[in-house]
């Protein structure tokens, strides 16, 4: 996922999570219990979008420029490295974000 939009997601889910703390905080008549959940979140947050690299670090593969394409591709025998960094960095960031949601 491009840098751009992983800052874009982050706002996004800042706005929401403080939406959501104080929100639920005012439910059950403590409104100062939102900042503390607020914290919880933004801890939470903070852990999933560093966790959503992982894949990006550990998982580089080799590209190549193939004749005819102006584009770099993977590597032969290295495609499920990137299918497997699509659907992986969702899955950290849903581990990461679960704390905070728990919370």
């Amino acid at each position: 996922m491009p840098e751009r939009a992983r800052r874009a997601r982050g706002r996004l889910e800042i706005a929401h999570s403080c939406a959501l703390s104080f929100g639920l905080a005012a439910v059950a008549g403590r409104l100062e219990y939102g900042f503390l959940g607020m914290a919880v979140d933004l801890a939470g947050l903070g852990a999933a979008l560093a966790l959503s690299n992982i894949f990006t670090v550990m998982l580089a593969y080799p590209m190549v420029k193939r004749a005819g394409s102006p584009m770099a591709q993977a590597s032969q025998g290295y495609l499920s490295y990137g299918f497997v960094g699509v659907l992986g960095n969702p899955a950290c960031v849903s581990v990461g974000a679960s704390a905070a949601m728990g919370a």
